[in-house]
């Protein structure tokens, strides 16, 4: 029931402008491929937590069902009856934020920075990052397209006014046992500055400090909110974890999906899930079946791992799960109807012309100048397609939202550049983003979390090609090599914003120097396949990544391909556009029917040609 509380004191945002700092760019990492070298670089880590001990790893790896891996994690009856009350958000406390007039269900991640540490914008991007998995995962686990939503923004920051150290030995109240103290001065920090509560029946509070308990002091989940402390921050970030209890205990090395894992499990304590029946005894009633499920052990094998039939049931019992759309949105879609629109766009006049596929009357926006290129996309997340465009000689953007209406500009890049705008980092909005073929630097504006990813990959003469070729809602980085006729795709998207990537490269010679190319989901299973499209023939082939080698012939040398779902079967249609006589020509993969219109004059730029390179 509270309105956003203005957080600007609290937030370190990154103000890119047209030369990049050196602070965005870490080191080259260099490896070999088949043909030549790529430069690989990583910059943006993070982290989030879930269960607290290495030792409980070492129990997991072990499959005994016996053990208890979670003595350290808070139980419904470890919380102070007082301290439950004084905080409940029934009880009369007085609110830290004005009332919104309607609310959302949703869920809210808080990360607290004490007052002797900085914001640090990897925490912040890994946060988001693992909160944006976690709701992908519950909504393949749920099914019928069941997911919650999350607060924006995203991640919210908030300082706070004592050291690390102070929340582990202080105490939290007369008498309080020191186990408590770490959880308790957590708690009462992080409600005062959010204005969160237990029971609160409209959101589920996620904090996370960058601060770490001592040994024997727990943290967790119960009540509607989950505590996590520093050790999670630096899993997620592919930093080393700290373990609590040195003499007894050795590092946790599961990885950072061991810890979107972990954080999962909290979440999961949070909206009401126990562990299994049984298990905490020593007798797992459902067997080694809830022994690996994620509300037990199941957590260090995320994602391979699951929700009990009766998880499902509960969390859909919740009403925070409501079905949700996360396909990604078309880059020719201006209607949000999951069907590309005829448009062009006009350079002489900056006039954006639409025939929207519904049958409604043309519309035309007056949005950009010769000059210009035109990135359109869906940039305020409404599943719409905003007109765009980007100005070399300045290295601005100018957004017109759809949303409202409203302009958004913003210096990003600089003359040389190849805008290559798309959703990097899975939130459903279409990020800022450029390629700089003069060092082979990709510089990614990333909306989930205001921060930027500077990555190397790739060199001059190579071409830009990003595109989701795993499936994972997230665009890959991936170029292409006249010189080798060959795709390079850097598809491990966890990698490339953390320390000490997991080098994961997928090469494949694919199509010749002159063809052009156009990476989409041509055979509708939800990733990109390698595509192109040879002028001298007008034939498309492209290698699905579920049916294989393809070839087509649709076009003529001199035509522009637009491919792009224009059916809303869930797969990209071969397309053409023709200069000559302005005409779109489409096979519709639905029924492999043709569909013709005539929109556009000699001259004119067809928007779905954007993606084109």
């Amino acid at each position: 029931m509270f309105c956003k509380l203005c957080k600007d004191n609290f937030v370190q945002i990154i103000n890119q402008k047209t030369k990049f700092s050196s602070q965005y760019i870490l080191k080259l990492a260099f490896f070999a491929l088949s043909l030549t070298t790529l430069l690989i670089q990583p910059i943006i880590s993070g982290k989030v937590f879930a269960q607290t001990q290495p030792s409980e790893n070492s129990k997991i790896k072990s499959g005994n069902l016996n053990d208890n891996p979670f003595s350290w994690e808070i139980n419904p009856g470890d919380v102070n009856p007082e301290f439950l009350r004084k905080w409940n958000y029934n009880h009369n406390v007085p609110s830290q934020q004005p009332q919104a007039e309607t609310i959302q269900k949703q869920i809210r991640y808080i990360y607290l920075v004490p007052s002797d540490k900085t914001v640090r914008d990897d925490y912040k991007a890994a946060i988001a990052d693992a909160a944006l998995h976690l709701q992908d995962f519950y909504q393949k686990e749920l099914g019928n397209d069941y997911a919650y939503s999350l607060y924006t923004p995203i991640v919210e920051v908030y300082r706070t006014a004592n050291p690390a150290a102070w929340y582990s030995t202080h105490p939290s109240g007369p008498g309080r046992p020191q186990a408590g103290w770490f959880y308790e001065n957590l708690l009462n920090d992080g409600f005062s500055l959010s204005g969160g509560r237990f029971d609160d029946p409209d959101n589920r509070w996620i904090y996370i400090i960058d601060a770490d308990p001592v040994c024997n002091q727990y943290i967790g989940g119960t009540n509607g909110i989950a505590t996590l402390s520093g050790n999670d921050l630096r899993g997620l970030a592919g930093e080393q974890n700290l373990p609590r209890c040195p003499t007894t205990e050795q590092p946790d090395r599961g990885g950072k999906y061991r810890w979107i894992g972990g954080l999962g499990h909290e979440l999961g304590h949070a909206l009401g899930l126990p562990h299994p029946t049984g298990c905490d005894q020593g007798n797992c009633t459902g067997g080694t079946n809830a022994y690996n499920s994620l509300m037990y052990v199941g957590y260090a094998n995320y994602p391979n791992t699951y929700f009990l039939p009766e998880n499902k049931q509960f969390l859909l019992n919740t009403n925070f799960f409501s079905p949700l759309d996360f396909r990604p949105s078309q880059f020719s879609d201006f209607e949000n109807d999951r069907k590309a629109d005829f448009s062009v766009w006009r350079p002489s006049s900056g006039v954006w012309s639409i025939q929207p596929s519904s049958g409604a009357n043309p519309s035309y926006i007056y949005w950009g100048q010769n000059g210009d290129k035109i990135v359109p996309g869906d940039y305020d997340g409404d599943g719409k397609t905003d007109a765009a465009v980007w100005r070399p000689n300045v290295g601005i953007w100018y957004v017109l939202r759809s949303s409202d209406n409203a302009l958004y500009a913003e210096q990003f890049g600089t003359n040389g550049d190849i805008p290559v705008a798309s959703d990097y980092d899975g939130d459903r909005k279409t990020d800022i983003a450029v390629w700089r073929p003069s060092s082979g630097v990709w510089f990614v504006k990333r909306s989930a979390t205001n921060t930027v990813l500077t990555f190397y990959f790739g060199g001059n003469q190579d071409k830009p090609v990003p595109a989701d070729y795993n499936g994972d809602k997230r665009t890959d980085i991936a170029v292409f090599r006249p010189g080798a006729n060959t795709w390079y795709i850097y598809n491990n998207y966890l990698s490339y914003f953390y320390a000490n990537p997991q080098i994961n490269v997928t090469s494949a010679a694919f199509g010749l120097s002159d063809d052009k190319l156009l990476p989409a989901d041509y055979d509708g299973d939800k990733k990109a396949d390698i595509a192109v499209w040879r002028p001298s023939s007008g034939t498309w082939y492209y290698l699905g990544t579920s049916s294989g080698f393809r070839q087509t012939q649709w076009g003529a040398n001199g035509d522009v391909p637009t491919p792009a779902d224009y059916d809303n079967d869930g797969k990209s249609d071969f397309a053409v556009w023709r200069p000559d006589n302005g005409a779109f020509y489409v096979l519709q993969s639905s029924n492999g029917s043709l569909r013709a219109a005539q929109w556009g004059l000699n001259g004119d730029i067809p928007v779905a040609s954007s993606i084109v390179r």
